[in-house]
């Protein structure tokens, strides 16, 4: 993916790596559920303060964009957010054509 960096010196916007996810109903609906019963609920608690143990728990790591429901950005500082992507084809398509 091609990306610029609004400012180079601002540790917030500086973009160290970006991850294409998928989601995974089986991790999402039976391995988490699972896990978390049997860890008294610490997990569900560890993955609401940690979103890359959420990205590990949740997502499944994909090559291609087009089977990328979502997108892990890690930042520079540490920062990690998990972003859905949207498919925006259908509403420009008009425009396009």
């Amino acid at each position: 993916m091609d990306f610029e960096n609004f400012n180079e010196k601002e540790e917030s916007t500086c973009i160290e790596s970006i991850t294409l996810l998928k989601h995974s109903f089986f991790k999402a609906y039976l391995v988490v559920p699972v896990l978390s019963v049997l860890t008294l609920l610490y997990l569900p608690l560890k993955m609401y303060w940690s979103n890359a143990l959420n990205a590990r728990m949740i997502y499944n790591i994909v090559n291609e964009l087009e089977e990328a429901t979502h997108v892990l950005v890690k930042g520079r500082s540490g920062n990690v957010e998990v972003c859905e992507l949207k498919n925006l084809t259908a509403r420009i398509a008009p425009l396009l054509g």
